[in-house]
């Protein structure tokens, strides 16, 4: 997975390229490798190159076909795995997915065959008249349309459209197999490459070779030489044409969901607005694109290329990653922290040395050999060599170590002081501005200043919280205590200034003359023990809480 430098500044992620080295080093015989951990799908290869790429309508699985030896790989992308591949008597040129996924598969094929495909393998083959060149299905129906040139169906009012190699486009309705309308776009290719003093050299370059609906209305109609015209198919005449400059055919069209158009050259993928054709973004590949399938909703895209090694590139700007590969976001932004990710300093597997480098190193001996490959004012060594040498060159000296040694233990005592520092702050503030102006730090005594210095005695100021949160026993048993002292205080008050000839007779009078009863005395001894026994009466009366 790299960064590429896209244009607009807009990055654009290869998550299939593989590591940069020299033309000279790439020549080389390899040995077979092991499968990159880093690629999106497993075994995502061909034996040669890859024709065609189709995502299924449900979005759950990849099919892809190439040569040579024919073959077909169909990928569960929940799996980022191969599920199946499937052998083929001949060269597929296009597919169309029947079915919401892989089970009914129609693939058109060199010498002008058909070949109907299950979950098991071939149900059916015929042979067509002519050869062809496209296909599509008419799901109302259940009809498949070959074409000899671009072909596509508007899933919204069912019209069949048509591009022809002379630059007409017919639209025909399959209910009643008639001839909808014809628009000719050859005449506006013809006024625009006026319009820029070229010529149209022969009715080649008026072909249609790719075609996309957006909504009921909206058509891209791709040609031979590179431009792009946009239709509103309610009007004869082009709302917009966009150029891609290079005169290589448009091979696929792709409208996103962002707003923008994907169009595909062989040699480059320009990324537009489909209102204005203002350009967001182009990716240039290492081999020729012949295919295209964008995951709708992300900026995911897979492409089939003249390379065994098929092709896959991210662009954030566009939209997440679908969610069986959630992961990418992730990468993606940690190589944007970093920032050497952006910039290739040198190839992967080998350093450029000048001549006075490898003089430094002791590697002067080796040029000419095969270790060392001259280039420009130096050489190319490998990365393992050059890394040895230089531990080599440069020993490492039992006083260096100590150093080192002494430079780091310094270093760790200072981060500790320091952390020391910021941990014996002032505490207790508040505390300190109750105390006033006059009772300064400089006076305070050791054991009391520790009190606004040492992190220990500082006052919790979420206590107040945690004690409300339980209740406030402690408060409630305090004013409960309180309140009762009040009552008590009340009601002697009371008893004080109660009258002596109340009607009402207390216990303590009945008791007093239960003992003037039972024992004659003098009224001195009577009135005297009478008192005591009030007083004793009263001392002794429980309190009620």
């Amino acid at each position: 997975m790299k960064c590429l430098d896209g244009s607009n500044n807009v990055k654009v992620y290869n998550l299939t390229a593989e590591k940069t080295q020299p033309e000279w080093a790439k020549k080389k015989k390899k040995k077979k490798l092991k499968a990159n951990s880093e690629d999106l799908l497993q075994d995502f290869v061909m034996p040669d190159v890859s024709n065609c790429i189709k995502l299924s309508p449900n979005g759950e699985y990849l099919m892809a076909c190439g040569t040579y030896k024919p073959v077909m790989k169909c990928y569960d992308l929940s799996e980022l795995s191969v599920k199946f591949e499937r052998g083929m008597d001949y060269e597929v040129i296009r597919l169309e997915i029947l079915s919401d996924d892989y089970s009914k598969i129609a693939y058109l094929q060199e010498y002008r065959y058909v070949e109907l495909h299950g979950q098991g393998g071939r149900i059916h083959r015929l042979r067509i008249p002519k050869f062809g060149r496209d296909l599509c299905l008419h799901q109302p129906s259940a009809d498949l349309y070959i074409a000899a040139s671009g072909l596509t169906l508007n899933k919204h009012h069912g019209l069949l459209t048509m591009g022809t190699d002379d630059g007409i486009l017919q639209c025909w309705d399959p209910r009643d197999r008639s001839k909808a309308g014809v628009l000719d776009c050859g005449k506006h290719m013809a006024e625009y490459a006026n319009s820029l003093d070229e010529e149209i050299r022969s009715r080649k370059d008026l072909r249609i070779t790719s075609l996309e609906y957006s909504g009921p209305h909206t058509l891209a109609v791709g040609n031979y030489t590179g431009q792009i015209l946009m239709y509103d198919i309610r009007c004869q005449s082009p709302y917009l044409i966009r150029d891609h400059h290079n005169r290589s055919p448009i091979q696929a069209l792709h409208f996103h969901s962002s707003g923008n158009v994907f169009s595909m050259a062989p040699n480059v993928l320009k990324i537009w607005d489909k209102n204005n054709g203002e350009a967001v973004t182009s990716i240039e590949g290492d081999a020729p694109f012949n295919d295209m399938a964008v995951v709708p909703g992300t900026g995911l895209a897979f492409f089939a290329a003249e390379d065994k090694n098929m092709k896959a590139y991210f662009i954030p700007s566009l939209g997440p990653a679908p969610a069986w590969c959630g992961h990418l976001d992730a990468m993606t932004e940690e190589m944007e922290e970093d920032a050497e990710a952006t910039v290739a300093a040198q190839y992967d597997d080998y350093t450029f040395v000048t001549e006075g480098e490898l003089l430094e190193l002791g590697l002067k001996d080796l040029v000419g050999t095969s270790m060392l490959r001259a280039s420009m004012h130096g050489y190319y060594i490998n990365n393992a060599l050059y890394n040895k040498a230089k531990r080599l060159a440069v020993p490492v000296k039992p006083i260096n170590v100590i150093k080192q040694k002494l430079k780091e233990t310094i270093a760790e005592e200072n981060k500790i002081k320091l952390k020391q520092k910021e941990k014996e702050g002032v505490v207790n503030k508040e505390v300190l501005q109750a105390v006033g102006d006059e009772f300064k730090e400089e006076i305070l005594d050791e054991r009391i200043s520790r009190l606004f210095r040492d992190q220990r005695f500082a006052r919790d100021p979420e206590l107040a919280k945690r004690l409300d949160r339980s209740g406030g026993a402690g408060i409630k048993m305090k004013e409960a205590f309180k309140k009762r002292k009040r009552e008590i205080e009340r009601e002697e008050q009371e008893f004080q200034n109660e009258p002596e000839d109340a009607g009402e007779v207390s216990d303590a009078d009945s008791i007093l003359d239960a003992i003037d009863d039972s024992a004659p005395r003098s009224e001195s001894e009577e009135d005297e023990e009478r008192e005591q026994q009030k007083q004793k009466l009263f001392r002794n009366k429980p309190r009620r809480f």
